[in-house]
């Protein structure tokens, strides 16, 4: 039979920073619940106030700090599992790394994680991006829809980019599609 005490598991009342700001962990937690969230991420939405509650004391910078480096402790947030998990999501969404890359410096998390991500992820879900790139097109345009005008060649061009796909990755998919 399983016993149920030999594993410690944190509750939410546990820490000095749930002691600091219960309602603020609390809430944390079940933010983390949802999704993944960065550090960064995590801490603006706790600086704000949700919709229903009109008394709400923002946390101070300090004690926010406190509560966020509690729960990496706990592992529970974690910059290199959002950006590995963000990167899954807008992978499989079909678009290219250059967006991704953006995206993920948008909610802060740092240079060599997000290199790491952009480099592991694809390796694990078995995807290339020229690959990406080409099913994108073919989704949008359709596998006979070779582009016989500039014009049309130049609507693909943008369609990609805008997915951010980078230049290169946008003629070679151009090239191996058509």
């Amino acid at each position: 039979m399983f016993d149920k005490t030999l594993i410690e598991t944190p509750t939410a009342a546990s820490g000095e920073a749930a002691d600091q700001a219960p309602w603020h962990y609390d809430r944390a937690v079940r933010l983390l619940a949802q999704r993944e969230h960065s550090r960064q991420e995590l801490a603006q939405k706790l600086r704000l106030a949700p919709k229903q509650s009109q008394d709400f004391t923002p946390p101070s910078p300090e004690v926010l700090d406190a509560l966020l480096d509690e729960l990496e402790n706990l592992n529970w947030l974690s910059d290199q599992r959002f950006a590995a998990s963000f990167t899954r999501q807008r992978l499989l969404k079909g678009q290219g790394p250059v967006k991704v890359r953006y995206e993920l410096k948008q909610r802060g998390v740092s240079d060599e994680l997000i290199e790491w991500a952009l480099e592991i992820t694809p390796e694990e879900e078995g995807i290339d991006w020229i690959n990406q790139a080409t099913t994108a097109l073919y989704k949008r345009f359709g596998p006979e829809a070779s582009p016989t005008t500039p014009n049309q060649k130049s609507k693909m061009i943008r369609f990609l980019q805008q997915r951010g796909f980078s230049s290169e990755q946008t003629y070679q998919a151009l090239q191996a599609a058509y």
